[in-house]
């Protein structure tokens, strides 16, 4: 299975694991030389976080996975073939290619010289999340630990923008952003109240969003252990100019992950609803301390060791005192460095079955 969608950030490269402690684990069973002398790590054997394949992550899948190496006389695995296969295929494949590409031995010696050997491994890939429960209770406004909630979902073409969203005045002055919302979803799946969490800097993109959700915007109801509810969710509405010296897809800031959906307006027409599958947490010193992934099972805090790895594949600057810039609805700016000390803004990524 292939699942795409585009990229608002730049793409990630494998990185070097850190000293932090990986999620999945890696073992060696006990087992026979046959007289000779089994290959040994040269240092710790190690599933790194980052390196969990996207498609298991985002789908809640775990598994274990046993290979047989053949270690040449160099000490590098010339092949890993799969003996105990998980029920993801990504599982498997990974953890074949992360064992030829990042695990060094000392190789095995037969008649005391170093040699051709084999070696078998175990890896248990143990998704490196957990449970956002305390971002979807600030939203929410109630506690969510021990209750079965089913959060309100959006009906389809009612959440779609149209050009005619766009104000005019607002294009004219080349006003472009990104408006949070705090959406009412009432028990029936109509909209109640509509608060602005986060401002686009522009007072006429927000009533803009503002009146388009309460105008024509429906969901599902959503569902508190079993009953139906009303339940607060949040929306993300962005205004984008398409054409002339300002198009382009700018990032902005917000003062909390928007866990609801996200629709877009662009000044050409185009646009409708888009996937956010990401939120970073990008603090001062430019280095990212948290990251939000929508699985399967809902939105998730990444392990430690994954946050530093993203962190360190973002590269941003430090944030600088600028005059005039906003604390939320801020425009993202590497170049210039342009942001509040804390940040929080949205990624998405692509989904392949090909690690």
């Amino acid at each position: 299975m292939m699942v795409r969608t585009a990229f608002v950030a730049a793409c990630f490269v494998v990185l070097p694991s850190y000293a932090f402690a990986q999620t999945s684990s890696v073992t060696i069973p006990p087992q026979t030389a046959g007289g000779e002398m089994l290959p040994k790590p040269l240092k710790p054997l190690e599933i790194p976080d980052f390196e969990y394949p996207l498609e298991p992550l985002l789908a809640n899948q775990e598994g274990e996975v046993s290979l047989n190496l053949l270690i040449d006389s160099m000490g590098q695995v010339a092949y890993a073939q799969i003996t105990k296969f998980s029920d993801s295929g990504p599982l498997n494949r990974s953890a074949a290619r992360i064992a030829k590409a990042n695990w060094r031995f000392e190789p095995g010696k037969k008649e005391g010289q170093p040699s051709l050997s084999a070696l078998k491994v175990d890896v248990a890939w143990k998704l490196p999340l957990r449970r956002a429960d305390e971002i979807y209770a600030q939203m929410m406004g109630l506690p969510v630990a021990n209750k079965s909630i089913v959060y309100p979902k959006p009906l389809g073409e009612t959440h779609r923008m149209f050009t005619g969203d766009y104000p005019l005045p607002s294009l004219q002055k080349g006003e472009q952003g990104e408006v949070a919302l705090h959406v009412q979803v009432l028990d029936t799946g109509a909209v109640g109240e509509v608060q602005i969490v986060d401002s686009s800097g522009f007072e006429g993109l927000d009533k803009a969003a503002a009146a388009a959700i309460k105008a024509r915007f429906k969901y599902e109801a959503g569902m508190i252990d079993g009953m139906p509810a009303t339940i607060w969710t949040d929306q993300l509405i962005s205004f984008y100019i398409t054409s002339g010296p300002l198009r382009g897809r700018p990032r902005f800031c917000h003062s909390r992950p928007i866990l609801g959906s996200s629709s877009r307006v662009n000044s050409d027409g185009s646009g409708g609803a888009i996937p956010v599958s990401q939120w970073f947490h990008l603090i001062r010193d430019g280095s990212i301390d948290d990251v939000l992934l929508q699985t399967r099972e809902g939105w998730m805090h990444a392990s430690p060791a994954y946050v530093r790895s993203v962190s360190a594949a973002a590269r941003n600057a430090p944030s600088v005192d600028v005059v005039g810039t906003q604390v939320t609805g801020s425009l993202f700016s590497k170049a210039q460095a342009r942001r509040p000390d804390s940040c929080w803004y949205n990624v998405e990524i692509n989904v392949s079955s090909n690690p």
